[in-house]
């Protein structure tokens, strides 16, 4: 993981001829069906509930 930051983007993972395909073939990231992530097909594991109507995590934040 420490390859995503590098400072030199010429050396740093994901910044070579096959760009992201390095990022995707890295061992950290072997638990991630990529297919179905472009699919959109992958359902999270963790999912934070919320209840309707309730934008209290929302005070403080300024719209840009």
């Amino acid at each position: 993981m420490s390859g995503l930051l590098t400072k030199d983007p010429n050396t740093r993972l994901g910044g070579g001829p096959r760009d992201a395909l390095d990022v995707m073939a890295h061992q950290f990231f072997d638990c991630i069906d990529w297919d179905a992530l472009v699919r959109k097909s992958v359902i999270p594991k963790l999912c934070a509930a919320a209840p309707r109507g309730d934008a209290a995590s929302l005070q403080g934040r300024r719209e840009i």
